[in-house]
């Protein structure tokens, strides 16, 4: 009877440690069961991560080219400043040249007036005195006549009186005397005609001389002005050529200028998309990680 007994709960242990075997065994698949999601989920999330920094990775290396490029277009744009100054500066200097040269170039063309004028007024003045001499020539001519005869008749007279003093005749000697005064009276003024008149002609022909000299002169300032126009008009022409050359400049810098700065926007839009992009997915890989 004591054996049956302990039979019975022998059977009934082996039943109650069957029953914590199955138990453990739901615990431990249910366990397993849990690992296993745990696994699944840590692979999609690290699949997630990696999916995300592989589609940021090209974003990011593009973004150092785009700042690589931005450096340089605002290079390019402070470049294209500074060269737009100097070509300013270079405008307005060849301008302030171009109008010294004008100024110089209208006082050269004011000197050939002048001396225009002046060659004209002198060989007017030349040829007054060369026809006033021509003129006067046979006035000259006849005053020296005159003197001669005059010169003459009075040698003739102081002959005469000598004659009659050598001969006694003292009488006469006096009144052909006094009667010769008259003759010394008309030679005086004759010879003093003849002085004047040589003075006249003597001035004349040194004024001549002296307008020679000045003509000759002013030709030569006339020359040398026109040909300084010459050279200042060459000069000119140059610097105006150069100018429009220059003055396309600022409107091929300010197309070029135009052309940087919406490659600029376009590079710093671009580069700002894909910063919002990049800091996003950062974001979602930080929350990814936690």
């Amino acid at each position: 009877e004591i054996k049956k007994i302990e039979a019975g709960l022998y059977y009934l242990k082996l039943i109650e440690i069957d029953k914590e075997i199955r138990i453990e065994n739901e615990i431990n698949n249910e366990a397993e069961g849990e690992v296993d999601g745990f696994n699944t989920k840590i692979s999609e999330l690290e699949s997630l991560i990696k999916l995300s920094t592989d589609k940021v990775s090209p974003l990011r290396e593009k973004n150092i080219e785009n700042l690589s490029r931005i450096q340089r277009l605002n290079l390019e744009l402070q470049s294209l400043d500074e060269e737009n100054t100097r070509t300013q500066d270079e405008i307005e200097t060849i301008k302030k040249s171009i109008q010294t040269l004008d100024d110089d170039i209208a006082r050269e063309k004011g000197i050939i007036i002048d001396a225009n004028s002046n060659e004209k007024r002198l060989k007017e003045e030349k040829n007054d005195l060369i026809e006033i001499d021509s003129k006067y020539y046979e006035t000259e001519k006849k005053s020296n006549e005159d003197l001669a005869n005059t010169k003459n008749y009075l040698y003739q007279e102081i002959k005469r009186i000598k004659e009659l003093i050598n001969s006694n005749q003292k009488e006469n000697a006096v009144n052909a005397l006094e009667d010769s005064k008259l003759l010394i009276d008309e030679y005086a003024n004759s010879f003093s005609k003849n002085q004047n008149i040589k003075k006249d002609s003597i001035k004349r022909n040194e004024r001549i001389s002296i307008i020679e000299k000045e003509i000759e002169s002013w030709k030569n300032l006339l020359s040398n002005s026109e040909k300084m126009v010459n050279e200042l008009a060459g000069r000119k022409d140059k610097l105006n050529n150069q100018l429009d050359k220059l003055d396309s400049q600022p409107k091929l810098q300010a197309e070029k200028k135009g052309q940087i700065s919406e490659n600029l926007r376009i590079s710093e839009k671009e580069k700002n998309e894909n910063e919002s992009v990049i800091n996003n997915t950062d974001k979602k890989i930080e929350t990814l990680r936690r």
